[in-house]
């Protein structure tokens, strides 16, 4: 399409003379736009930092009339942008977008330089995946790359931020309340017991005193430690080392995450409406996310959706849940999708009458 006929089509927009192919055809190519948009203005805000005279998330903030903390996130993309080209070019061509290189530069922040210097000679291969890749599915890619150049396993930095770990407490005076700050390592806070915070210890515990904690890992991982093709995913995100993770799975407190392992019942029939512990430890193995096609909200994050529902006659039957996050579980209840099912097999219609397929969950791989 050429730029005359672009304006044309864009500028019918509103009109109601657009057939629907055309309209996706101004989303596609907005979309293209925005991203050369973007690179263009991380390029702008790389060769601003040669101005040393000036505080250049400040002057991202002013330019750009946003928040300081904004401005600090323009920059940081800016500077992933130059350490990885390919993930700037691909930004540039539109197949990507910038959550994309925030993701990216999250996990850059973390690298010593050595490392970051190791990543940014695979500057082709994460440009490549995160053309490929939802945003969800490149964290976990950059994740493991940047494990892949720790060669220890991550555990220096995890042992300096238990020495960075506090808790002051203190009354205010004109209260009387007890107020109080905290900075915990994340074994501590995953270990933490929440009782006093209703709505998370109904999610994090499984019924006992302790919070429920869900590990996903290859036995090789477990085993030897990290390899090229790991799996290792903890709830809520939470970044652990391997050797944490591997130390946790002799605590008998802990249940490893395997199907039958304990001979849990996961089938409930209509003995109970909602998801039991075991029903969430196996479709949390399953399911790292949503389980709607190209949605890549965490599972931890999810509700248990009945697919035939509950009320007349749905079973609470581990085949019958899928995890759904908010957004997609109200458009199952009350958007006017309809879902078909045959085992794990389903078909969703949409109100406008396209169809997504979903088979059984994928195996976790590298």
């Amino acid at each position: 399409m050429d730029v005359a006929a672009a304006h044309l089509l864009v500028d019918s927009v509103g009109s109601g003379l657009v057939e629907r192919d055309a309209l996706l055809r101004v989303i596609a190519d907005c979309h293209r736009l925005s991203g050369w948009v973007e690179a263009r203005r991380l390029a702008a805000v790389g060769e601003l930092a040669a101005f040393a005279d000036v505080s250049v998330p400040g002057e991202v903030a002013a330019a750009c009339r946003t928040s300081l903390f904004e401005g600090d996130r323009v920059v940081q993309r800016a500077a992933t942008a130059r350490l990885m080209p390919d993930l700037a070019e691909a930004l540039s061509a539109g197949v990507l977008n910038a959550r994309h290189l925030d993701v990216a530069a999250n996990v850059l922040r973390r690298a010593e330089p050595d490392q970051c210097a190791r990543l940014a000679d695979r500057s082709r291969q994460w440009g490549r995946a995160a053309a490929q890749m939802s945003v969800g599915e490149f964290k976990e890619f950059v994740e493991k790359e940047l494990r892949a150049v720790q060669a220890d396993d991550g555990i220096d930095r995890f042992e300096q931020q238990r020495r960075d770990a506090r808790l002051q407490v203190w009354t205010n005076q004109a209260t009387g309340m007890v107020c109080g700050q905290f900075a915990l390592d994340p074994e501590t806070a995953l270990l933490a017991d929440p009782t006093s915070n209703t709505a998370t210890n109904s999610v994090r515990h499984g019924g006992g005193g302790r919070p429920e904690i869900c590990i996903v890992a290859d036995l090789e991982t477990l085993r030897r430690g990290l390899h090229e093709h790991s799996i290792l995913t903890v709830s809520d995100g939470v970044e652990l080392p391997v050797e944490t993770v591997r130390r946790l799975a002799c605590d008998p407190d802990i249940a490893p995450a395997v199907l039958g392992t304990f001979g849990e019942v996961l089938d409930m029939g209509r003995r109970a409406r909602l998801a039991t512990a075991a029903q969430r430890r196996a479709l949390r193995v399953m399911y790292r996310s949503c389980w709607i096609p190209g949605c890549d909200v965490p599972f931890d994050n999810c509700t248990m959706h009945h697919l035939d529902p509950w009320v007349p006659t749905g079973r609470s039957d581990l085949v019958n849940f899928r995890p759904a996050c908010d957004r997609h579980h109200h458009e199952l209840h009350e958007g006017g999708w309809k879902v078909e099912t045959d085992g794990w097999w389903a078909t969703i219609t949409l109100p406008d009458g396209t169809n997504q397929h979903t088979g059984p969950p994928r195996t976790q791989t590298a």
